[in-house]
């Protein structure tokens, strides 16, 4: 799922940024001093650091769904926070601005990623991937670059919350189509009086 998500960022920051691939390179290396010397044209790093579950975003419940011509059910799909650095390197501060400007601008069109930046059969899980670009959380960014071993500089903090199909179902039973209410007076239980109530053919 990752590589997939890596596809779909480069993807869309080359449609949405206008990051040409013959001009601008887009990489997912870790920045350090060795890698950011290594560097001989404009690029943008996105360098993915951190992973942890959505509980905030997440479903409750269980949902139906059709695989295999079965009727299943199971429960609501993971999402997952991934935590993105991205970063600009070009031969002077000002163009290394711009570059991380654009890339900014591009991130914040969007609150959810458009279906036609996903690759493969990853365009048909949903819930479809959000994108926010963070708030700082109050970590000193100094730590950050400490340790990746790499030079203190502006990123962009992206968090994309994607969903994971684990693909655990289960299958489910026949639909439905018979209630049995049952009432009774609080003074006398011996009271319970029976509703049967039966669902129409759809």
């Amino acid at each position: 799922m990752l590589h997939l998500l890596d596809d779909a960022i480069e993807a869309y920051l080359r449609a949405e940024a206008s990051l040409p691939a013959n001009e601008i390179d887009i990489v997912f290396d870790r920045p350090n001093r060795d890698w950011g010397a290594s560097v001989n044209r404009p690029t943008v790093n996105i360098f993915l650091w951190d992973l942890r579950r959505n509980s905030t975003d997440q479903e409750a419940g269980m949902e139906t769904s059709i695989v295999n011509g079965r009727t299943v059910r199971r429960p609501p799909k993971p999402r997952i926070d991934c935590r993105y650095l991205i970063t600009a390197f070009a031969g002077e501060v000002r163009d290394e601005h711009q570059l991380l400007g654009t890339v900014l601008t591009a991130l914040l069109k969007y609150t959810e990623f458009p279906v036609q930046y996903l690759p493969g059969g990853y365009a048909e899980v949903r819930p479809l991937p959000t994108i926010h670009v963070e708030r700082n959380d109050g970590t000193d960014a100094t730590d950050f670059w400490t340790a990746v071993q790499g030079d203190v500089r502006p990123g962009v903090d992206l968090i994309i919350t994607a969903t994971v199909d684990a693909g655990f179902v289960a299958e489910a039973g026949p639909p439905t189509g018979r209630f049995v209410i049952g009432t009774s007076r609080m003074d006398d239980p011996s009271t319970r009086e029976e509703t049967v109530r039966v669902r129409p053919e759809e």
